[in-house]
């Protein structure tokens, strides 16, 4: 999970994702993920994306059309936001009403 949460950093710095190179067979980006991961990050990091519960219910409700309960109770299930945030090097908040991209590039240049 770290190394997946990594890599889309590193696809956000250099303005590719994954998926578009994966669907335009540009191998070259692909590579290009891989080199920088080995050349700037010494250890892996671990971003937690946290929301407030009432923002993860609504969106999980929405996302499978199910009642409040189910998704409570599916929220329940999880490891609590605050160990989330306890076991995470970094966090981003999304409530939203705070700029992810900004939290984004914040966590960006503190790692580069």
């Amino acid at each position: 999970m770290k190394k997946l949460l990594i890599v889309l950093l590193i696809c956000k710095k250099i303005k590719i994702t994954t998926r578009e190179s994966l669907k335009r067979k540009q191998k070259k980006n692909l590579k290009n993920i891989k080199t920088l991961c080995q050349m700037y990050i010494h250890s892996w990091v671990l971003v937690a994306v946290t929301a407030p519960e009432e923002v993860r219910v609504e969106r999980i409700m929405k996302r499978d059309c199910i009642s409040r309960q189910r998704a409570l109770e599916w929220i329940k299930r999880q490891m609590p936001q605050d160990e989330v945030r306890r076991r995470a090097d970094f966090e981003i908040i999304n409530d939203g009403r705070q700029n992810v991209d900004c939290q984004l590039d914040k966590i960006l240049t503190i790692l580069f």
